[in-house]
């Protein structure tokens, strides 16, 4: 899977879409993790060819038939596999390429290209295909492209989806047209959710050896162009299995101020804007435009490296770190009250509830430190990205204040993102403190791994056997049951071994068009398939 790493206030999204999209498909109780099934979805007829006409999609000339969707940074990549973030992106991959299991608004799984799916044994896959479906330039979706996209994506130089490597794949077995089998080297619950970020591709196309090949999927929209200032236009695919889209165009375009992207809706230039403050929702609660917001499934912490030659590598060092951090003071002054902390860092159903936030407590964590033999405290240092997360040097700074009341002096050392991590987190060369989030995209056992000692986003060097045993035996559990009980196991250790500093989960804000019939998704993903106006 792809491992997103943004976090913030600023970056991601909501839950509950409108209109009939894929997520609000009435289904029956959502079967167990090993089969799945859906209906058919009707015919389509033959795609068309992709538009050739611009559209003017700036200042006044925008309509509601353009929707603008205004984005903190640009698309770095045209290629599914290369991308990095969950939106912009994820986002615009969403709507050109299809997944043969599709995450819904309320991150359950769900059949999409796959209409069905089954455990052959502990360590074969087999998935059923809709026969219905062709790619945007006239290829047919079948097993063959299956094959071809998942062994595309693992070999694609400097690729960033991971699924084979995830699941130790051994093979990708075509039965027949309709019928594709995963063989993987040991049992693996998790296949299904992280095929969720494997886009499909039409084997000829992205197989021509030609560089720089224009956008192709199987989904609601069509790649049109890539505009000078890094707007990516989309437009509606007319011919997509699931039914035509309503919002004709979409436009992706990066404006980096925030202020900037507040009155280019409040001007009508843009109809949804992302990457907003507390500070901005009362001047965009007007006649014409509105704030969404939620809870995201992203987890803010400082991570602890728990070098066994510092101080940071006794466990009642870092119980001390997590009582000297006052969490509802940083939620209160920094980001406008959003945010409490949480207990467990798995995302509900799957956390364990009993696991109760840590109390702010100066004085237990001065004693804690004294019993660990550092009485007077000591030095450290704590990473924090630029500009990354809303507020991210002034929640570094704040804690490094607090825990400086406890003797914990802090020198902090800030990074552009970019230099963050590739020199920081990819090799795990962090320093012993530093600011973090995580992605999430509600999946329990995957949630649990963040701590796992191979997880590539964890420079923590914390490990513990009882935990990495938990971990990689329900990851081999089918039974839904008992894999929450070990999941449920090894959240209490990591709880009490405190590996991290545990923060909140970011608040996410949006502006959006009065008359836009749309609701963010708690994961980040900005999705306008079967979105309307009011």
């Amino acid at each position: 899977m792809k491992y997103t790493i943004v976090i913030c206030v600023v970056t991601s999204l909501l839950i509950a879409g409108c209109g009939k999209s894929k997520s609000q498909k009435e289904s029956p109780a959502p079967p167990t993790v090993s089969e799945v099934t859906a209906e058919s979805p009707k015919p389509s007829p033959e795609p068309t060819p992709l538009a050739e006409t611009p559209t003017q999609v700036t200042g006044k000339s925008v309509t509601p038939d353009t929707i603008v969707i205004l984005v903190s940074q640009a698309v770095e990549s045209l290629d599914p596999y290369l991308m990095t973030t969950r939106n912009p992106e994820g986002s615009v991959a969403a709507h050109i390429w299809d997944t043969l299991v599709w995450i819904n608004d309320d991150l359950a799984l769900e059949p999409h290209l796959a209409e069905s799916w089954r455990l052959v044994n502990d360590t074969i896959w087999e998935f059923k295909l809709r026969s219905d479906v062709a790619f945007q330039n006239g290829e047919a979706f079948n097993a063959a492209a299956v094959k071809f996209s998942i062994e595309r994506a693992a070999q694609l130089e400097g690729g960033m989806e991971t699924f084979a490597a995830d699941i130790g794949l051994q093979k990708v077995e075509v039965i027949d047209d309709d019928t594709v089998r995963l063989i993987t080297g040991q049992a693996d619950v998790s296949v299904p959710y992280r095929l969720a970020s494997v886009e499909i591709l039409p084997p000829a196309h992205y197989g021509s050896g030609a560089k720089d090949l224009a956008p192709i999927g199987s989904g609601p929209y069509r790649f049109l162009r890539q505009e000078n200032d890094g707007s990516v236009i989309l437009k509606a695919n007319p011919d997509y299995w699931q039914g035509p889209p309503l919002l004709p165009e979409l436009v992706f375009r990066p404006v980096v101020d925030p202020v900037a992207r507040s009155m280019r809706l409040l001007d009508g230039e843009a109809q949804l804007i992302s990457g907003l403050s507390p500070d901005q929702i009362e001047a965009l609660e007007t006649d014409d435009t509105r704030v969404e917001i939620i809870e995201s499934t992203r987890r803010l912490f400082i991570g602890i490296r728990a070098d066994a030659n510092s101080p940071l590598g006794d466990k009642r060092v870092r119980q001390a770190l997590n009582y000297a951090v006052d969490v509802k003071a940083l939620v209160t002054d920094l980001v406008g009250g959003y945010g409490q902390r949480y207990g467990s860092w798995v995302n509900p159903p799957h956390n364990l509830d009993t696991l109760a936030p840590w109390p702010y407590a100066p004085d237990t964590a001065q004693d804690m430190l004294a019993e660990a033999g550092y009485p007077d405290g000591f030095q450290t240092m704590l990473d924090t990205p630029i500009d990354r997360y809303y507020q991210d040097q002034a929640i570094a700074h704040a804690i490094a204040e607090q825990l400086a009341q406890v003797g914990i002096q802090i020198q902090i050392q800030p990074y552009e993102w970019s230099d963050y991590v590739r020199n920081r987190l990819i090799p795990k060369e962090t320093a012993p403190l530093f600011l973090l989030g995580l992605a999430s995209r509600g999946n329990g056992w995957d949630d649990t791994a963040n701590l796992a000692v191979n997880f590539p986003f964890n420079p923590t060097l914390w490990y513990d056997d009882e935990f990495e045993r938990l971990v990689a035996q329900a990851r081999a559990t089918f039974s839904d049951t008992q894999r929450q009980e070990l999941l449920n196991q090894a959240q209490a250790i990591a709880y009490e071994q405190a590996p991290w500093i545990w923060l909140w989960r970011p608040y996410d804000f949006y502006g959006v068009a009065l008359w836009l019939d749309w609701k963010p998704r708690a994961d980040g993903l900005v999705y306008l398939y079967q979105v309307s106006a009011r």
